[in-house]
């Protein structure tokens, strides 16, 4: 009699293999997770310094047609007069140099940004609002934001508010540079005086109407008035004088994209600053948009900057102060060297 004998199929795996695949695979997504987030934001960085890029470049062919620089923003009036409805950024002015022509040809500069305010006689509330960028893929937006920036495009605050909303602010992530002062209150990283980081009522706010002393700010630009000046006013060299600095424009309320009221980053106050305040019933006040008004990014340790000569440079966070403040004063007889 022949016996017969049934041997059973696997069929599939058990619960205990299971469980040790799920835990490899588990072990390769962390692994591998932050080598895809690293990849990812070192391809925005490189996206966020082709932008700066192209500002810096935009400067120079404005340069190169104006034979000056574009002023930080067009406010001609002294401390305590004349009109303060709202004066148009540099960003206005690089318009037709970055692609703008059509938008930049129908904006009247002759009127205000803003109904409030005091306006001259007969003045009128110009037509910006109309004409400012309304999404994402506007050539304004897509110039002037961080790809690293979760806050790019949007305009909100870090209140929830948008800085947008009359279609005249929105901020701006590439910041002209006011070098190593340039604001009415004591930054804190420079609370006294020193040989490298001082303060001057002249810096920030012109005492009279005459403010074309090439002399009365340590910075390419300046934050309060009108100031335009020749590349041959940068005497410490272009390679050795900052022109742009990135900053994160949802810190900043009054950092404008047409209109102007906070404009430009000091080098006073240190990059990524430990001072910056992030609560959102605070960045209102005048003394936090002092303290938030140094450079600042969402690169880890880093941050994005531009040279007078076009030049695009990541430094450290954590650079020397001293040399830091050197690098945005255009004309303090230090010459660094050759920037990373």
């Amino acid at each position: 009699m022949k016996t017969l004998n049934i041997s059973r199929k696997r069929s599939g795996f058990t619960l205990i293999e299971l469980l040790v695949v799920i835990a490899i695979i588990g072990v390769l997504v962390g692994l591998l997770l932050p080598a895809v987030q690293q990849a990812r934001e070192a391809a925005r960085r490189s996206a966020c310094g082709n932008k700066m890029k192209q500002n810096a470049l935009a400067m120079h062919t404005y340069a190169d047609a104006h034979k000056s620089l574009p002023t930080a923003t067009d406010r001609k009036i002294a401390k305590g007069g004349g009109t303060n409805a709202g004066w148009s950024t540099f960003v206005v002015h690089l318009m037709p140099f970055i692609e703008m022509s059509t938008t930049f040809d129908k904006m009247d500069l002759g009127t205000v940004a803003q109904t409030s305010g005091t306006k001259q006689s007969g003045q009128s509330v110009s037509n910006w609002t109309a004409l400012a960028p309304v999404n994402q893929a506007d050539p304004i937006y897509t110039a002037q934001f961080c790809p690293s920036n979760p806050f790019a495009f949007s305009g909100q605050m870090l209140d929830g508010t948008y800085n947008n909303n009359n279609k005249r602010h929105g901020g701006r992530c590439y910041d002209v540079c006011l070098g190593p002062s340039g604001f009415p209150s004591k930054p804190p990283d420079c609370a006294s005086a020193n040989s490298f980081c001082s303060r001057h009522a002249n810096w920030w706010w012109a005492s009279t109407n005459d403010v074309s002393s090439e002399k009365s700010t340590p910075g390419v630009f300046n934050w309060a008035f009108d100031f335009p000046i020749e590349f041959k006013f940068i005497t410490d060299g272009l390679s050795n004088t900052f022109l742009l600095l990135e900053r994160r424009p949802e810190i900043a309320v009054w950092s404008g994209m047409y209109r102007q009221e906070q404009l430009g980053v000091t080098t006073a106050i240190r990059p990524n600053s430990s001072t910056i305040n992030e609560d959102p019933t605070m960045i209102k006040n005048n003394s936090v948009r002092t303290t938030n008004s140094g450079a600042s990014s969402y690169h880890p340790g880093v941050f994005a900057t531009s040279t007078a000569d076009a030049g695009v440079h990541f430094l450290s966070d954590t650079i020397d102060f001293e040399v830091y403040n050197y690098l945005g004063n255009r004309m303090d007889g230090n010459s660094l060297g050759r920037l990373p």
